[in-house]
């Protein structure tokens, strides 16, 4: 089953102690009905599945560490956030099922 796209796919966060749990509890909602719990929710960053307990801060200390440095950038006043957007990828937590994945965004 694919998953669907969730139609605005980013999420402003001003609060990096924010949870991935509270994520999938958003994520839920967006996309209504497919997921009866958040323990059926898998959320990814890269290919690897983020614990519910992890903060939004510790999940962007962990993707500055991953993100090879020719690919960091330094961030000037006026500049898009669209080059510092974070990506993160959601699925079914079930390794039985096959995962269609749709994804979401946030930034900090």
């Amino acid at each position: 089953m694919i998953l669907p796209d969730i139609k605005s796919p980013y999420i402003r966060v001003k609060n990096g102690n924010m949870t991935v749990s509270n994520v999938k509890k958003y994520l839920m909602v967006k996309i209504g009905g497919v997921f009866e719990n958040e323990d059926e929710v898998e959320i990814w960053l890269g290919h690897e599945p983020l614990s519910s307990s992890l903060t939004l801060q510790n999940v962007i200390d962990w993707w500055v560490q991953i993100t090879p440095l020719p690919k960091r950038q330094s961030a000037m006043v006026g500049d898009s956030a669209a080059d510092f957007v974070m990506v993160l990828h959601y699925s079914f937590k079930s390794e039985c099922s096959a995962s269609g994945s749709g994804s979401g965004s946030g930034s900090e």
